[in-house]
């Protein structure tokens, strides 16, 4: 009750057209409820975007299916897979993939960057490797760090940056265990000089996806927390310029095309991993253009404008 009293006073001081809901790391049934109750009483078009299918939460499948959203937004062809497994029709479900500002994620300069080196001087004139997520079962880590293990070999002057082991939010219980695990491969492989990890603010990693080489995102999923919903990595690393090299899990595939903006590889294959960086930072003619490739694929399918354009046509279907 306490929730439908604020939901409604915020929709009588607002007036909206639409009512528009996001699934975002959780589902709460009785927000959902309370939405559905007040857009019926209203008469306002109700919409969901999903962006993930936890199939290990009943909840939030069966409330996607019990409550009557007028129209549901998937952020990938993957997200709208499974929910059709659901049992949501597809003719209810519209693609709309996430954008970003092209003109924030975007190639810089030796100068421009001078300030991000000299608060990161381990990172000046390195070969870097950057893996943007946090260190957290699913996203692959584990095999980030082995692979770098490998890489070191043929390029020693190279260095992982693991953007997620300062302070941040536990989505899942064993994630501090994992955490360990991976400070354990690093001391086990002798690796400490060819890993930086710490925190960045978010001027810092504009620039430290502009100072990569390569950007890794090797997720690898997991019974706790399924494959990749969207994943924004691919995105922000082609919009500053950058290749990146995912794994098979979720949407990336429909994201990331072999040797146009990246490469795709098997889950779990730090040597395949460690193969394609090594392609990369061997051959700086095919990462110029690839990277190249894909900021040009960014600006014409995944700006901010164009996602606000294919979200109001929804809201316009919906009305």
């Amino acid at each position: 009750k306490k929730v439908e009293k604020m939901i409604r006073e915020w929709v009588d001081k607002i007036k909206p057209d639409v009512i528009h809901a996001h699934n975002l790391n959780c589902f709460m049934p009785y927000h959902a409820v309370a939405c559905e109750k007040i857009s019926r009483e209203m008469n306002i078009p109700l919409i969901l975007t999903v962006h993930q299918v936890w199939k290990h939460t009943p909840t939030q499948i069966t409330y996607t299916n019990k409550i009557n959203w007028n129209k549901i937004i998937a952020v990938s062809k993957f997200v709208k897979s499974e929910l059709m497994e659901t049992g949501i029709p597809a003719g209810r479900i519209e693609i709309i993939y996430h954008g970003l500002d092209e003109n924030k994620y975007k190639p810089r300069d030796e100068e421009e960057l001078n300030t991000f080196y000299k608060k990161f001087p381990k990172l000046r004139k390195k070969r870097i490797i950057l893996h943007p997520a946090r260190v957290s079962i699913g996203k692959g880590n584990d095999v980030s760090v082995k692979a770098m293990a490998i890489v070191r070999k043929k390029f020693p002057d190279a260095i992982l940056v693991l953007t997620g082991m300062g302070k941040e939010v536990m989505f899942f219980s064993k994630d501090d265990l994992y955490k360990k695990e991976i400070i354990d491969i690093i001391k086990n492989q002798k690796l400490e000089k060819n890993i930086f990890y710490g925190q960045f603010n978010g001027d810092e990693m504009l620039k430290v996806y502009s100072a990569s080489d390569v950007v890794i995102y090797p997720t690898t999923g997991s019974i706790e927390k399924g494959d990749e919903a969207f994943g924004l990595a691919t995105i922000e690393a082609n919009s500053s310029g950058k290749p990146i090299v995912v794994s098979t899990s979720g949407a990336l595939p429909e994201l990331i095309k072999n040797g146009f903006n990246g490469w795709v590889i098997p889950k779990h294959d730090p040597e395949k991993l460690a193969d394609r960086i090594m392609y990369f930072l061997g051959n700086d003619k095919i990462r110029e253009k690839t990277g190249s490739n894909g900021r040009e694929n960014v600006k014409k399918n995944f700006t901010n404008p164009i996602m606000a354009k294919n979200t109001v046509a929804v809201y316009r279907k919906a009305m």
